[in-house]
């Protein structure tokens, strides 16, 4: 499962988690400021693609394509450059998504 293409089968699960890192990083940042964060969004959205990215690098990592081959997929040799870019740029949009939703629910 050697993942080479920029969209794959997992892009919309990047976006989705990009959108649900988002929400819980501002939950978090409003919860230790007593609902009051003094972190931007912008903050929020560079941690989140931050940790995304750490997520990315071990996933890709020795350790982590030992790990995934564990969870059920054999044949995982990691991802290509322009898969790892791809992911991110889905998840980039999510947490860009999840700014829009936290302003129309607003």
């Amino acid at each position: 499962m050697d993942d080479k293409h920029i969209v794959d089968k997992w892009s919309l699960i990047h976006f989705l988690s990009g959108i649900i890192m988002f929400y819980c990083i501002m939950y978090i940042f409003s919860i230790s400021q007593k609902n009051e964060s003094k972190y931007s969004t912008g903050t929020c959205v560079v941690l989140t693609v931050i940790i995304h990215q750490l997520w990315e690098w071990y996933e890709n990592s020795t350790y982590g394509i030992k790990m995934v081959r564990k969870l059920g997929w054999p044949d995982y040799n990691g991802d290509s450059t322009n898969n790892t870019i791809g992911d991110t740029f889905f998840f980039t949009i999510g947490c860009l998504v999840g700014i829009l939703i936290s302003f129309i629910v607003q």
